[in-house]
């Protein structure tokens, strides 16, 4: 979730865009369960596993941002102070989440949402990056993947801990490596520009989608009671 730089690869951004696009239509569907105009549940199986998938991507793209980041940032005491500002920023994002959802319902606060864990992986990472090979850094994921999230948690509007859903980060930086990383020579099509606006600016986009839904939906019912 970063902004804009020149030296960003824009298919990275375009994934992240569709990513951002996946969620808002999930939040929607969500939305329009909770105030009662729509049937469909978002908590059914098939919903689950779009929603899942979606924030696996997420996850996954943040350990692949690291890994271009490592690039960019050589040295390590670079790349700490780099991965240090960023986790605060996204912590402080995090926490307005939290703050907001508890004023919204104090049961449903969310302790430990995907910022959270986003701000907590980019911090986690820092002493993985000085492994060189990618096997142990796969092993570490693969262990973290196949731990079973804890039941015992009470539940909010998101939670996503650090087990299993570090191993998604894990994985995209064990496996970024693998992935050719190179800016390509072609610009983006004009086409794509919404979807790289979106991946340039997720933080932003995941802050504020959720209340420009909600607004737009209470002036739906509202034009539709008239």
């Amino acid at each position: 979730m970063n902004k804009s730089s020149p030296h960003r690869l824009w298919y990275v951004d375009l994934v992240r865009g569709l990513a951002i696009i996946g969620m808002i239509v999930y939040h929607l569907i969500f939305d329009l369960y909770i105030l009662g105009q729509s049937h469909l549940n978002p908590l059914s199986p098939p919903l689950i596993v779009f929603a899942r998938l979606i924030a696996s991507l997420f996850l996954f793209l943040v350990g692949v941002t690291f890994f271009l980041s490592q690039k960019k940032y050589p040295h390590h005491r670079q790349l700490f102070i780099h991965s240090l500002k960023h986790s605060l920023v996204i912590f402080l994002a995090a926490s307005l989440v939290s703050l907001v959802t508890f004023l919204i319902n104090p049961g449903l606060t969310v302790r430990f949402g995907i910022l959270h864990l986003i701000s907590v992986s980019l911090l986690l990472l820092l002493p993985l990056s000085l492994i060189k090979s990618s096997l142990p850094l796969l092993l570490l994921a693969t262990l973290f993947l196949i731990i079973p999230q804890s039941s015992s948690v009470s539940p909010s509007f998101d939670y996503y801990p650090a087990f299993p859903w570090f191993g998604a980060v894990l994985l995209g930086y064990a496996l970024a490596s693998k992935i050719p990383l190179s800016h390509p020579e072609k610009p983006p099509p004009p086409l794509f520009s919404p979807l790289l606006f979106l991946g340039r600016h997720s933080l932003t986009t995941y802050l504020f989608h959720q209340p420009i839904l909600i607004f737009f939906l209470y002036l739906l019912s509202r034009f539709s009671n008239v």
